[in-house]
């Protein structure tokens, strides 16, 4: 309902003005808000409840930049500063133990500016 969704952005920009985020993406159903700190974490936040948070999800050695949301919104992928690509089980909000696994995903989008979806588009050599 309409008040339900007030709440919800109200408490969304509250988060967002407390706290410094460095990627946001919406997974494909729109229930879900993955943001990305600048320790490396990468929370995961529920839409319906008010934003809270699900998952927080820590591996990257430096700021996260990029966000994808795979299309079934299963799995996330995220790419630090130093061009770290991590997978995250959406449910546990644990990093995927063999990312070999999710070569064939259908991504959401494209943000990684790494990733199996762009193996072999640069130059070996350069």
């Amino acid at each position: 309902d309409r008040w339900h969704h007030r709440a919800a952005a109200a408490s969304a920009r509250k988060l967002l003005l407390e706290a410094t985020v460095h990627s946001l993406a919406y997974s494909p159903d729109d229930t879900l808000l993955a943001a990305a700190g600048p320790d490396g974490s990468l929370d995961l936040l529920e839409v319906s409840q008010h934003y809270r948070l699900l998952h927080s999800c820590r591996g990257h050695a430096s700021p996260v930049l990029h966000i994808d949301w795979a299309q079934d919104g299963a799995h996330i992928q995220s790419a630090c500063g130093r061009c770290e690509l991590l997978f995250w089980d959406v449910a546990t909000g644990g990093r995927v133990a063999d990312p070999h696994r999710l070569r064939d995903v259908t991504w959401a989008s494209h943000r990684c500016p790494v990733g199996y979806p762009l193996q072999g588009i640069y130059p070996l050599q350069g």
